[in-house]
Protein backbone atom coordinates (compact mmCIF):
# COMPACT_ATOMS: atom_id res chain seq x y z
CA UNK A 1 0.00 0.00 0.00
CA UNK A 2 1.02 3.44 -0.83
CA UNK A 3 1.75 6.09 1.70
CA UNK A 4 -0.49 9.15 0.96
CA UNK A 5 -2.47 6.86 -1.74
CA UNK A 6 -6.08 9.14 -0.75
CA UNK A 7 -3.77 12.46 -1.40
CA UNK A 8 -2.16 11.61 -4.50
CA UNK A 9 -3.50 11.49 -8.30
CA UNK A 10 -4.28 9.01 -10.47
CA UNK A 11 -1.03 9.03 -12.62
CA UNK A 12 1.04 9.50 -9.63
CA UNK A 13 -0.05 6.57 -8.17
CA UNK A 14 0.34 4.41 -11.41
CA UNK A 15 3.52 5.50 -11.73
CA UNK A 16 5.11 4.55 -7.93
CA UNK A 17 3.10 1.05 -8.18
CA UNK A 18 5.06 0.41 -11.21
CA UNK A 19 8.34 1.35 -9.42
CA UNK A 20 7.16 -0.75 -6.77
CA UNK A 21 6.07 -3.82 -8.21
CA UNK A 22 7.92 -3.91 -11.77
CA UNK A 23 11.99 -4.12 -11.83
CA UNK A 24 12.73 -1.06 -14.71
CA UNK A 25 14.57 1.31 -14.49
CA UNK A 26 13.20 5.19 -14.13
CA UNK A 27 13.35 6.02 -17.82
CA UNK A 28 11.68 3.30 -18.66
CA UNK A 29 8.52 3.81 -16.33
CA UNK A 30 8.26 7.20 -17.20
CA UNK A 31 8.14 6.49 -20.53
CA UNK A 32 5.35 4.15 -19.81
CA UNK A 33 3.31 5.98 -18.34
CA UNK A 34 4.09 8.95 -20.70
CA UNK A 35 5.40 11.43 -17.78
CA UNK A 36 7.55 14.22 -19.08
CA UNK A 37 10.36 15.69 -17.26
CA UNK A 38 8.91 18.81 -15.96
CA UNK A 39 6.20 16.97 -14.51
CA UNK A 40 8.15 14.29 -12.78
CA UNK A 41 9.98 17.38 -11.20
CA UNK A 42 7.03 19.18 -10.34
CA UNK A 43 6.09 15.94 -8.66
CA UNK A 44 9.01 15.81 -6.81
CA UNK A 45 8.77 19.45 -5.43
CA UNK A 46 5.80 18.54 -3.59
CA UNK A 47 6.32 16.82 0.26
CA UNK A 48 3.53 14.01 -0.46
CA UNK A 49 4.50 12.52 -2.93
CA UNK A 50 8.60 12.51 -1.83
CA UNK A 51 7.18 10.57 0.97
CA UNK A 52 5.50 8.45 -1.27
CA UNK A 53 8.25 7.88 -3.14
CA UNK A 54 10.35 7.10 0.11
CA UNK A 55 7.88 4.44 0.91
CA UNK A 56 8.58 2.91 -2.60
CA UNK A 57 12.33 2.81 -2.33
CA UNK A 58 12.55 1.56 0.94
CA UNK A 59 10.52 -1.37 0.16
CA UNK A 60 12.47 -1.91 -3.05
CA UNK A 61 15.44 -2.12 -1.15
CA UNK A 62 13.89 -4.20 1.74
CA UNK A 63 12.68 -6.72 -1.67
CA UNK A 64 16.45 -6.60 -3.38
CA UNK A 65 18.00 -7.42 0.26
CA UNK A 66 15.48 -10.44 0.31
CA UNK A 67 16.37 -11.47 -3.22
CA UNK A 68 20.18 -11.32 -2.50
CA UNK A 69 19.74 -13.09 0.65
CA UNK A 70 17.69 -16.02 -0.83
CA UNK A 71 19.93 -16.02 -3.72
CA UNK A 72 22.91 -16.08 -1.76
CA UNK A 73 21.18 -19.52 -0.02
CA UNK A 74 20.68 -21.02 -2.93
CA UNK A 75 24.13 -20.94 -4.11
CA UNK A 76 25.45 -21.84 -0.99
CA UNK A 77 23.15 -25.17 -1.46
CA UNK A 78 24.11 -25.55 -4.93
CA UNK A 79 28.10 -25.38 -3.98
CA UNK A 80 27.67 -27.78 -1.36
CA UNK A 81 25.51 -29.98 -3.57
CA UNK A 82 28.62 -29.63 -6.20
CA UNK A 83 30.84 -30.76 -3.40
CA UNK A 84 29.48 -33.69 -2.50
CA UNK A 85 28.85 -34.85 -6.02
CA UNK A 86 25.03 -34.23 -6.57
CA UNK A 87 25.72 -31.70 -8.79
CA UNK A 88 27.96 -31.44 -11.66
CA UNK A 89 30.42 -28.92 -11.02
CA UNK A 90 29.98 -26.56 -13.73
CA UNK A 91 32.39 -23.81 -13.65
CA UNK A 92 30.80 -20.85 -14.86
CA UNK A 93 28.18 -22.09 -12.43
CA UNK A 94 30.61 -22.21 -9.29
CA UNK A 95 31.64 -19.08 -9.85
CA UNK A 96 28.26 -17.27 -10.09
CA UNK A 97 27.66 -18.93 -6.91
CA UNK A 98 30.73 -17.96 -5.53
CA UNK A 99 30.17 -14.13 -6.55
CA UNK A 100 26.60 -13.96 -5.49
CA UNK A 101 28.18 -15.54 -1.58
CA UNK A 102 30.61 -12.78 -1.66
CA UNK A 103 28.17 -9.93 -2.77
CA UNK A 104 25.35 -10.36 -0.23
CA UNK A 105 28.50 -10.75 2.27
CA UNK A 106 29.66 -7.45 1.31
CA UNK A 107 25.91 -6.22 2.04
CA UNK A 108 26.16 -4.01 5.07
CA UNK A 109 24.07 -5.57 7.79
CA UNK A 110 21.16 -3.43 9.47
CA UNK A 111 22.40 0.12 10.90
CA UNK A 112 21.80 0.60 14.74
CA UNK A 113 18.72 2.36 15.67
CA UNK A 114 19.01 5.51 17.34
CA UNK A 115 17.95 4.01 20.49
CA UNK A 116 20.65 1.61 20.15
CA UNK A 117 23.07 4.43 19.35
CA UNK A 118 21.80 6.53 22.16
CA UNK A 119 22.24 3.79 24.58
CA UNK A 120 26.04 2.96 24.14
CA UNK A 121 28.56 4.46 26.22
CA UNK A 122 30.48 7.68 25.22
CA UNK A 123 34.14 7.58 25.67
CA UNK A 124 35.43 10.06 27.36
CA UNK A 125 38.78 11.79 25.68
CA UNK A 126 42.15 10.25 26.58
CA UNK A 127 43.26 12.21 30.03
CA UNK A 128 46.85 12.40 28.79
CA UNK A 129 46.07 14.57 26.32
CA UNK A 130 43.88 17.65 27.72
CA UNK A 131 41.77 19.16 25.36
CA UNK A 132 42.13 22.76 24.83
CA UNK A 133 40.42 25.71 22.50
CA UNK A 134 43.23 25.88 19.80
CA UNK A 135 43.00 29.66 20.32
CA UNK A 136 44.86 29.21 23.18
CA UNK A 137 48.93 29.69 22.80
CA UNK A 138 50.60 26.05 23.83
CA UNK A 139 52.59 28.45 26.90
CA UNK A 140 48.46 29.41 28.50
CA UNK A 141 47.15 25.96 27.62
CA UNK A 142 50.07 25.13 29.58
CA UNK A 143 49.77 26.92 32.35
CA UNK A 144 45.77 26.55 32.36
CA UNK A 145 46.19 22.74 32.72
CA UNK A 146 48.58 22.93 35.66
CA UNK A 147 45.98 25.17 37.11
CA UNK A 148 43.37 22.22 36.63
CA UNK A 149 45.24 19.60 37.93
CA UNK A 150 46.23 21.80 41.13
CA UNK A 151 42.27 22.36 41.92
CA UNK A 152 42.01 18.97 41.20
CA UNK A 153 44.60 17.65 43.77
CA UNK A 154 43.11 19.96 46.34
CA UNK A 155 40.39 18.62 47.78
CA UNK A 156 39.36 21.32 50.37
CA UNK A 157 37.56 24.55 48.62
CA UNK A 158 38.65 28.01 49.06
CA UNK A 159 34.95 29.61 49.50
CA UNK A 160 33.65 29.38 53.40
CA UNK A 161 31.14 26.89 54.64
CA UNK A 162 28.43 29.10 54.37
CA UNK A 163 27.10 31.29 51.40
CA UNK A 164 27.73 34.84 51.80
CA UNK A 165 25.35 37.65 50.47
CA UNK A 166 27.03 39.74 48.37
CA UNK A 167 24.12 42.43 47.92
CA UNK A 168 24.73 45.29 50.71
CA UNK A 169 21.78 45.86 53.29
CA UNK A 170 19.79 48.62 52.77
CA UNK A 171 20.18 51.79 54.82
Amino acid sequence: MLRHENRLNERQRKFLRTMREQPATLEAVVKAHGIVAWMLCRWLRKPVFRDALAGVLKEIRVQGRLELRLAARKARHDLAQMVSGQLPSIPEHRQTCLETIKVEQREPKRRKTLSARAKREKIPPPESIPQMHPGYSPQRAAELVEELKALQADPTPDEPDEPVNEVAPAS
